[in-house]
């Protein structure tokens, strides 16, 4: 069995300038533009015939790259999504764009009531992508979602015995192959 993984391209988003600094609510409003924000997709494709099937995360960065990258049918599933990620407050204090995004994984990472989804609950939803791939049927699937759920399904599909390469941060645009044989080693 083979599963690629794939982020997303880059995302075509205005972002405001360095001196910018936002209040609580303009960052919300970043995040929801960001978040139905489409892709810059390069002009070269990659071959991703290898796989027979896809599955995408349903926001757009993400759908418009599994359309550029896969031919095929793309399943789309809000399981693939990307951490929600909110304000650590809503005190009116004003901060550049880069340290709410920040403060925002710091409040996620400590799990700050701020916010909504907890790693737990990450690792439980990737975990139900990977049980619906596995008993799907399909040898070779590629899965086009976002940073941090790549991140975690890395680990789900290597503590389920699929072999490939470990990164820091993922390539936008690159497909990661991890690779399981039918008896569960490689």
């Amino acid at each position: 069995m083979k599963i690629g993984l794939a982020r997303h391209y880059d995302v075509n988003v205005r972002r405001p300038g360095t001196g910018c600094l936002l209040t609580p609510r303009q960052f919300i409003e970043f995040v929801q533009a960001y978040d139905g924000a489409t892709c810059i997709k390069p002009q070269s494709r990659l071959d991703t015939g290898q796989f027979s099937a896809c599955l995408s995360s349903d926001l757009p960065r993400a759908l418009h790259t599994a359309e550029h990258m896969h031919s095929g049918r793309i399943t789309v599933t809000p399981e693939l999504r990307e951490l929600a990620i909110h304000p650590f407050t809503q005190r009116h204090v004003r901060l550049p764009l880069f340290l709410w995004l920040i403060f925002g994984r710091l409040a996620w990472l400590l799990s700050h009531k701020s916010q909504v989804e907890s790693k737990r609950l990450l690792s439980q939803r990737v975990g139900r992508v990977v049980d619906a791939i596995v008993n799907s049927g399909n040898a070779d699937i590629l899965i086009v979602t976002h940073g941090i759920t790549m991140y975690f399904l890395r680990k789900e599909l290597r503590r389920r015995g699929f072999k490939g390469p470990g990164w820091r941060i993922a390539s936008k645009g690159v497909v990661l192959l991890y690779e399981r044989s039918e008896d569960g080693v490689r």
